[in-house]
């Protein structure tokens, strides 16, 4: 039976009132899973794509590398030992910057759900003045 606001009681409006936020809460809770599902699915395809992109890039600099200190070695006449040792800390520095950069993209916070808690502090706000 549908009753008109006007005919309906005080306990009956409040009834409609919390099962409406209950129905809103749970449709906040069903979003923040949601969102949380997508970030993590891209945390993982950009996951995969560093581990890909490590693997091609250690593969490439090792050779680069070997060619520096072969290079040292033929142009400057210098000891194998020494130039090495420069392809070595070369290669440091470089890794050592790679990983600094690509520290902030697993930061935990951009896992979080935003736009649902976002939307449920929103939601709670209404549901203050609702009750005010």
């Amino acid at each position: 039976m549908n009753l008109s606001p006007s005919e309906k009681t005080t306990p009956r409006l409040a009834s409609d009132i919390l099962q409406d936020l209950t129905l809103l809460l749970k449709t906040e809770v069903d979003l923040a899973r949601a969102e949380m599902k997508q970030n993590l699915r891209h945390a993982l395809s950009g996951l995969v794509a560093v581990v890909i992109g490590a693997a091609v890039l250690i593969a490439g600099l090792t050779m680069a590398l070997l060619a520096l200190a072969y290079g040292l070695v033929a142009g400057f006449d210098m000891a194998p030992w020494l130039t090495n040792l420069i392809a070595a800390l070369v290669g440091c520095v470089i890794g050592g910057g790679l990983v600094l950069q690509a520290r902030g993209a697993l930061d935990p916070e951009r896992m979080a759900p935003t736009r649902a808690t976002e939307s449920l502090r929103k939601d709670a706000s209404v549901a203050k003045e609702t009750f005010r």
